[in-house]
Order: structure tokens, then C-alpha cells, then sequence
């Protein structure tokens, strides 16, 4: 792996912040009719036109040419109802890259009627209902965006079959809808009937299932991780599980992780470099779990002798994964930590280049857990507190070189008892990668994080999670773990 790359893997958090789910338009370019024909040329110049500066990304040139197409096709009696449909179709997908969205749902609302006089079974109704459904959740129109999906993959199932490639997209935005609404439930059943499609299309145990058994599996992993089990999570973002459910769910993540896993042994060896992201899952899973973190060392140490043997993997890719497990060694209390970083350290002390990654890996403390910040929302302001007036504790500590945090101590505060506790709580159990000097890995001392707090009732918007970054790491400390996710 280059060292441009390993650069940009550093960047990658490990250990994932969750936040809230919110989901952007996808491109949706690849729903446009590409293979349309006119009796004149200039129609057929005006598509080419279009979808060349389309692909291009010139929207505005695209739009124009667009424009003028529907204009001479809509005043030509000859041309066909499903070729105008067409037409529409494509004209609405470019009003979508300029940001006219209204105007590309008339514009769909007019193919959908063309298309429906047709045959209201016809295939052409699912890209028509496919960029009208990502418009609404756009929108956040989800329930209407949700019953055009479900009309797109009626039309798949009737063509195709129930098991139909084509509805992968269909299922993949449904689950993001349901869990953008918090319909778990819903959000599982399409992300397994995925798995389905694909163990009926390619086979139970072909390597083309792979992407779909580690889509599966991160999905139950982030819905274990985002399920808070603490009594006392009155405004927690996502609904509260018991621990006994909470297992339930990472358990279903690790068993398509490990499926995944085995096929690619099964297909590649037990050796091979192809095995290292399905492993780095299973430890994100382990230590987002809690309670399987002594088994993330496990995979990462793997990890490591993957890495370590395998003659195409270069020094800075090594040395990543010896980071990893160290950090997992650092979560967990293993003193193996300590030897773990310095063996990275040494091995980026190899050449000029090699130390200035070193440098920006080990030069300051980083937070490795927890992942999410400090709770940061009040029920109401402090009767200290004028209106408009910040709320806030400083608080400073130090870093030991074994990742754990001392001399703990709030300075500056005008929020209440219990959030001064909070804090002082939240910055004991943190963990950190310490920062090492000429291979020796040292105290830090003198750092300072200011947590700002927001009244619910003073909230603009609903979004509970916009509250929770309110975190100020300074000094030299650089943040979370930059290791790869």
C-alpha cells in the first residue's frame, strides 16, 4: 500500500461515532434512458448534448440542452407516448442536479400518467417511480416515497420474479427509510431479504455474497452500537434495550461477519490480504458489543500476522494494524498495549517518510474511546444562567503513558453539580493513545476540554443528536483514533 493511501487510511476512525441516521439523494443518474432515438437529428443532437455534459457534470449546459429536447418532443404529434415518457424522465433526473425539484416531480408526475396508459405494469414504471421516491425522501415524504418503492418492486417481482436483482436498490432505500423513521424492525427484514436475493441469485457459499453479508453485518452492528441499555437514558436518540437483546442483535452481526469470513478462507485461504477488512469488522463489532472486547484482540492480532507475512503489504500497512490491536490492548487494560505501540513506532522509524507518519500518528495523545462525546443536553437552564448565556464546564487532565487519564479537574464552570460529575466521569474512563517521544512513550499534562451544554427546551430542532457536539479537545490533542473503520 502506498503511502498516500496509508495517509488517507489514518484519516478513518476505528472505532465508529454514531450519530443520527440522515440520508442525501443518491445520484441517480444511472436510472436515465440512455438509448433513445429520433426521426430528427436535432433531437438526437440535444440527447447527445445532455447526456454528455450530464456525465460531465456540466448540470446547467445539461439542463439547457435537456430543455430544448422536451420542448421539440412534446410539440411533435409522431413521437411515441413511452419514448415522451421517457424523455420526461430524463429531463426530470437533470431538474434534480440543478435543484429543481418541484418542477421534476411534475415533470415525472406527466410520464407516470404516459407510462400508466400505457400498462400500469409496464417496466418503464420502475425507474419512474425509483427518482420520484428518492425525490420525496428528499423531501421527507417518507411514508409516499415508501409506497412508491414498494410499487417499483412489484413491477420487478412480476418481471423477474420475487428473488429479482433489479429491487436490490428497492430494498436498500426502504431500509434506509425505516431507519431513518426508527422502524428497526422493518430496516432488518429488507436488509435480510437482501441477503436472500443474493444466496438465491449466486448460491449460499459464493464469494459474490460477500458484499451483501458485510453490508448485514454492519448493519446489525451500528443498530447494537446506537441501542443505549442504561435506565436512565431519558433523551437517548434511539429507543432503550435490555442487555439480553442488545447481545441479540451483535450476536446477529457477528454471525454474518463470520459467514463472510469463512467463505473468503474457504475461497482465498486463511492467509490472504483479503481477509483483513471482514476481520477489522468482527473487532469493531467485539468492541462496540462490550462485552466480546477481549475477542476484537483476537481478530486484530491476526490482523497483524496477515499483514506481517504477506510479501505485498508495506511497513505503514503493518504498522496500522499494530496500532489497531494496541488501541484495542489500551480499551481493554492489556499491558501488551505499550510493546504493541513502540513495535509500530519502530517500524516507522525505517526512513524520512516513514517518520513524518510516525509524527502525525504518535506526536500528541489521541482519544481512542469512548466513541461518542459527553452528554451534552440540560432539561432546564440553570437559574444562574441569564438567557442567551453560554453553559459550560472546563475541565483539564492529564494523559499517563499507559492511555489512562489522571489529575482530573474541573476549573471553570457555571453548569450544575451533576454535569461537572458527568464530565469529570466521562474523561475518567476515556482511554487515549499516548503520545511517545525518541521511542519512549510519556506523560501528557495540561490538557483542557471545554463541554458546552443546550437546554432541550431551547432547541430549534428536534434532532436530539445535534445537541452532542458540543466537545472542545484542546491543546494537542487531535480527537479520536484515526484508524480505519
Amino acid at each position: 500500500m502506498a503511502l498516500r493511501s496509508t495517509r488517507y487510511l489514518l484519516t478513518c476512525l476505528f472505532f465508529v461515532t454514531l450519530s443520527s441516521d440522515v440520508f442525501g439523494m443518491k445520484d441517480i443518474s444511472g436510472l436515465l434512458f440512455r438509448s433513445l432515438s429520433f426521426s430528427a437529428d436535432e433531437n438526437n443532437q440535444h440527447f447527445e448534448d445532455a447526456i454528455s455534459n450530464l456525465d460531465k457534470g456540466n448540470f446547467k449546459e445539461a439542463n439547457s440542452y435537456s430543455s430544448l429536447l422536451t420542448a421539440n418532443v412534446e410539440a411533435d404529434t409522431r413521437i411515441d407516448v413511452l419514448t415522451l415518457a421517457r424523455v420526461l424522465t430524463n429531463a426530470a433526473i437533470i431538474h434534480t442536479r440543478v435543484d429543481q425539484l418541484e418542477s421534476a416531480l411534475v415533470l415525472l408526475d406527466q410520464a407516470i400518467q404516459l407510462v400508466d396508459s400505457e400498462s400500469p405494469f409496464h417496466e418503464d414504471i420502475y425507474p419512474l417511480m425509483m427518482v420520484k421516491a428518492q425525490i420525496l425522501k428528499e423531501q421527507n415524504k417518507l411514508v409516499v416515497a415508501t409506497d412508491l418503492l414498494r410499487r417499483a418492486q412489484h413491477i420487478t417481482h412480476r418481471n423477474d420474479g420475487v428473488y429479482s436483482e433489479q429491487q436490490i436498490a428497492v430494498v436498500d432505500l426502504i431500509s434506509e427509510i425505516s431507519t431513518s423513521q426508527r422502524d428497526y424492525a422493518e430496516a432488518d427484514r429488507q436488509e435480510l431479504f437482501n441477503l436472500s436475493i443474493g444466496e438465491h441469485t449466486f448460491g449460499a457459499n459464493s464469494i459474490k455474497l460477500v458484499p451483501r453479508l458485510e453490508k448485514v453485518g454492519r448493519h446489525f452492528r451500528l443498530r447494537g452500537a446506537a441501542m443505549h441499555f442504561e435506565p436512565n437514558a431519558i433523551f437517548a436518540p434511539a429507543p432503550v434495550l435490555n442487555r439480553k437483546d442488545r447481545a441479540a442483535i451483535f450476536n446477529e452481526s457477528l454471525r454474518h461477519y463470520n459467514r463472510s469470513l469463512t467463505i473468503q478462507e474457504n475461497n482465498y485461504g486463511p492467509n490472504d490480504l483479503r481477509l483483513v477488512n471482514t476481520l477489522r469488522s468482527i473487532a469493531h463489532t467485539r468492541m462496540a458489543q462490550i462485552s466480546g472486547r477481549r475477542y476484537a484482540e483476537d481478530a486484530l492480532a491476526r490482523v497483524v500476522s496477515i499483514t506481517a507475512a504477506n510479501p505485498i503489504a508495506d511497513i505503514p500497512e503493518h504498522a496500522v494494524a499494530l496500532i489497531e490491536l494496541a488501541d484495542a490492548y489500551t480499551i481493554n487494560g492489556n499491558r501488551k498495549a505499550a510493546e504493541t505501540y513502540l513495535d509500530a513506532w519502530d517500524l516507522l522509524s525505517q526512513s524520512e517518510e516513514l517518520n513524518e507518519l510516525r509524527k502525525d500518528i504518535f506526536s500528541s495523545p489521541t482519544r481512542i474511546f469512548p466513541p461518542t462525546q459527553p452528554y451534552s443536553l440540560l432539561s432546564r437552564r440553570p437559574s444562574a444562567v441569564e438567557p442567551g448565556e453560554e453553559i459550560y464546564v472546563i475541565a483539564m487532565y492529564s494523559i499517563r503513558p499507559n492511555g489512562r487519564t489522571s489529575d482530573i479537574e474541573v476549573f471553570e464552570s457555571n453548569a450544575p453539580v451533576e454535569q461537572k460529575k458527568q464530565l469529570r466521569l466521562w474523561i475518567r474512563d476515556s482511554r487515549y493513545r499516548p503520545r511517545i517521544e525518541d521511542g519512549v512513550l510519556v506523560q501528557t499534562e495540561g490538557l483542557t476540554i471545554k463541554q458546552t451544554f443546550q437546554v432541550i427546551a431551547e432547541k430549534v430542532t428536534n434532532d436530539v443528536s445535534e445537541g452532542q457536539s458540543a466537545l472542545e479537545e484542546q491543546s494537542t490533542l487531535k480527537g479520536q483514533s484515526p484508524l480505519p473503520e
